[in-house]
Order: structure tokens, then C-alpha cells, then sequence
């Protein structure tokens, strides 16, 4: 109100890891929609293709999960392109 320009910066340098699976089966998705819900924030390992190493993201957190119904076979749910990223506390 009183004309001020405020900066406010993100903090830059947070590691995050997309994850992608082209297609799941219903309780595939479901073990992943459970281990992602366990905690808010979660010990998160993973390897880095980039330069062949491992990691540790102490305290992460995920992103929105999404997903696209594929079809139902059987009376259960198959799903396609399913995304979420892990992201440094």
C-alpha cells in the first residue's frame, strides 16, 4: 500500500527428483499412493544418472501425484503416465 517493492526469494540449490511410470496396474498405484501419504516428510534414496552416484534426500516431500485411467480389466483399474516429484525440505 505504501509503493513498496518486496522481494521475496525462493531458496535455490533443493534437489528434486521426478519420478514417471508409463503404466500400473491398480494396486501398484495404490502402494505408491500408501508409501507416499506414510509421512509428511520422509528419508528418500536414489540414483543419480547423471554422475553415475547415489544420493540421500534426508527430508523430503512429494509433489501432486498424477495420473490417467487407462482401462478397467476385470473389474480393476490399469493406469498410464503417472508422475510425482520428490522434493528437498
Amino acid at each position: 500500500e505504501a509503493g513498496y517493492l518486496h522481494k521475496i526469494e525462493a531458496r535455490r540449490s533443493l534437489r528434486r527428483v521426478d519420478l514417471e511410470w508409463p503404466y500400473l496396474n491398480n494396486s501398484q498405484l495404490q502402494l505408491i499412493k500408501h508409501a507416499l501419504k506414510a509421512q509428511e516428510y520422509f528419508k528418500f534414496y536414489y540414483y543419480n544418472y547423471e554422475d553415475g552416484t547415489s544420493g540421500v534426500i534426508n527430508e523430503a516431500y512429494s509433489g501432486t501425484l498424477t495420473y490417467n485411467l487407462y482401462t478397467l480389466r476385470k473389474g480393476e483399474a490399469e493406469w498410464i503416465d503417472i508422475k510425482v516429484a520428490i522434493i528437498e525440505r
